[in-house]
Formats: C-alpha cells, structure tokens, sequence
C-alpha cells in the first residue's frame, strides 16, 4: 500500500512541476500545447508502466520466497517428527558405538531386540558378530538373534548400525527352497545277471520284491515313483523330502541289501538325486551325471547334487554295484571268492596253451584262495604253454 501511495504522490509531484514550468514556455498554438502535454503523459506512462513491472517481479518473488520459506518450515517439523518416529517407534534397531566400540546409544527397538540395559555395555559382549563386523568395517551382513533373523547396516564414518528385522522374508524364502523340485535316479544295478538263472516265477517275485520296497520308501517322503525299466527308475519329489532322505541316510540301501542276502544275489542300488531351480530338463542332466557319477564310485550308494551346496555321499558298504567295467570287476571278484569260501579245495586251471594273461589270471586266483586259507592247486599243461610265459 505505501509503494502505491509513494507512486501516487510522484505523479502529483511531477504532475505540479509541469503546471509551474507551463508558464515559462510560450507555445504559439493549441497544437504546441496539446504536443506537449502529450509528451508529458508518454514519459509518465512509461514510468509508471516500468514501475509497476519491477514492483510485481518483486512482489512475485517475495510472495515465492515467503512461500517456500513456509513449505521449508512446515516440512521441517515434519521431517522432526519422521526422525524421531525412526528413532524411538518404527521397528528398526539403531545402535551407536564409540571408538572403543562400547554401546553410547541404543533405541527403543535396539534394546528390545537385546536388553534393555544395553547402553554402556562392550559390543562383543553383546553380539560378538556385531563386534567383529565393526572391527572389520563390514556393511552389509545379516544375524540371527533369539529365532530371529535381522538384516544389519553399519556406517562405519559414525559407527552406527541399523537393524531391519526380516524373519518372514527369510522364513518365505525358506518355504520356497523347501518347494524346489528334486529328481532322483535308481538303478538296480546287476539285477539281470543275478536273476538270469531264476525261473520266470522267482524273477517276477524278487522282482516285485525290490520294486516294492522302493515304492514304500518312495511313498514315506512324498515321492512320485515311476519305472522305465525293469532296472531303471525315477523318482520325483520336493527339496523338503530329499532333506529328509539325506537325514535318514538313505535308508532304501540297507531294505535293498538285506533283500539281496535273504535271497543270496549280488543286487543293490545305485542311485543319483539333484536339486536345483532350473527347468526339468537341466534337472535331469544333473541326476544323471549323479548317477553316473555313483556307478563310477563302485556303486551301492547315493549321490547329491544339491544347488550351492557340494556334492554329498551316502552308502557305499559294499563293492557291488552296477554293470560298469569297475563295477564289474568287483562283483565278479565277489562271485569268485563266495565259491572259494563254499568249498574245500581250489584247482585253477587257464585256457589250452595258456599265454601270459591266462597265467596272470591263474596266479591271482591262487593268491584269493590262499588268503581264504584254501587248499589251492594250479594246473597247466608244460608242455603246451605260451612261449612268453
């Protein structure tokens, strides 16, 4: 109001001057006057049209100033009032530490989460990982305290740390790897040759035998079980289960085992289990290369194949196992000193003109007898021996 009154009075000022100089001049016509007074008004109008134009630019950006200077303090306070809601109500532990790393402050949370008499006290005896992860500078780290599991911050610049409790992300996350599917791949390995001498009837009955003590133990974890062949078969199931097989440790090789010497036959099992969050056909390349992988160690035992995790093994009490070249050497090793042990004397005897290999042969199983403590002979034809021998 005082800018218009001071406008006001400096038209009226100038306004007055021009009336006193009036007479001083001497205009010979109307015209003359009419010009000039003309002129006056032009010069009066640009300055008060200038006027008014700086004056609203002022206005206008005192009004933005006083505008934002209100947001600012109005922000303010509520920016004081979300800081101390973090403080002291969210549930976010905050804890600050002194050079020594002892306890200077700790919020309401932070106390709840350890004890409420928390300030003052050494971090390493409070939470010895806390400790050790301000000793080494350690930002992000998680911890698990009294069931409960916690995400942790530290700012090492003001030796604060953040604690952001996420039991249910963890506990979700744990639900869902319990979920992830798992393959496992069995193999009644030397099943043909240790029923070929059977009649149909024993077959089919030690066969039905073996598959239905698979398919109960199959059944005790939730697993699908399906054969594709007599001594092939898959087994489908979930992450969870597979933890309980391997916790149980694979108890299936013990059924198998004792179904083989209740029926005097070389059978076990070898099987390959993996778990990962991949698609089933990369699934499967992992449970055959689990499989294979036994089958290689001799067989009669498991091996998984777990995501993140190594490679673990189970079973393995016995040699026999698969038809693998390996494998078959050991069951045939077997074979051979289960009739050395059934009788009372051995005669080894190699093929006609034997050479080197069939008289390499001829002493090994004199050397199996012998450490069975058997009477043992062998028998060759001098005369008719390979010459490299």
């Amino acid at each position: 109001m005082k800018r218009w009154l001071f406008s006001v009075i400096a038209v009226i000022v100038f306004a007055f001057s021009i009336y006193l100089y009036i007479p001083y001049f001497k205009f010979d016509s109307t015209k003359q006057l009419l010009a000039f007074v003309l002129l006056m008004g032009s010069f009066v109008l640009i300055f008060v049209t200038i006027y008014l134009s700086l004056n609203f630019q002022a206005r206008q950006k005192a009004k933005t100033l006083q505008n934002r200077l209100a947001m600012w303090t109005k922000l303010s306070y509520h920016v004081n009032q979300v800081g101390d809601e973090v403080f002291n109500e969210l549930p976010i532990g905050i804890i600050a530490l002194d050079d020594d790393f002892e306890i200077k402050w700790a919020n309401p949370h932070a106390k709840s989460i350890f004890d409420p008499k928390i300030t003052g006290k050494d971090l390493k005896d409070v939470h010895p990982q806390l400790h050790m992860a301000a000793m080494n500078n350690k930002v992000q780290f998680s911890i698990q305290v009294k069931n409960e599991s916690y995400d942790v911050t530290y700012r090492p610049e003001y030796r604060f740390f953040y604690l952001f409790n996420v039991t249910e992300r963890e506990k979700i996350k744990a639900r869902y790897e319990e979920q992830i599917p798992a393959l496992g791949i069995i193999y009644l390995d030397n099943l043909d040759e240790a029923i070929g001498s059977m009649d149909v009837q024993e077959q089919s009955s030690l066969k039905g035998e073996y598959l239905a003590a698979i398919a109960d133990w199959a059944n005790k974890y939730d697993g699908f079980l399906k054969p594709y062949s007599d001594e092939r078969l898959i087994v489908v199931l979930f992450r969870k289960d597979l933890n309980r097989m391997i916790q149980d440790k694979f108890e299936i090789l013990d059924k198998v085992r004792l179904i083989s010497t209740q029926n005097q036959v070389r059978v076990s099992i070898s099987m390959g289990a993996a778990s990962w969050d991949v698609d089933y056909e990369e699934l499967g390349i992992y449970a055959q290369n689990a499989v294979e992988l036994a089958e290689k160690r001799g067989g009669d035992q498991v091996v998984v194949n777990i995501q993140n995790q190594k490679i673990a093994y189970f079973g393995a009490k016995n040699d026999a196992s698969a038809k693998s070249s390996r494998v078959g050497v050991r069951i045939n090793a077997q074979t051979i000193k289960d009739f050395i042990d059934k009788s009372s004397a051995v005669y080894v005897m190699g093929h006609n003109q034997a050479d080197l290999d069939a008289f390499g042969s001829m002493i090994a199983v004199y050397h199996m007898a012998r450490a069975s403590k058997k009477p043992v002979f062998i028998i060759f034809d001098e005369y008719k021996i390979d010459g490299t021998v």
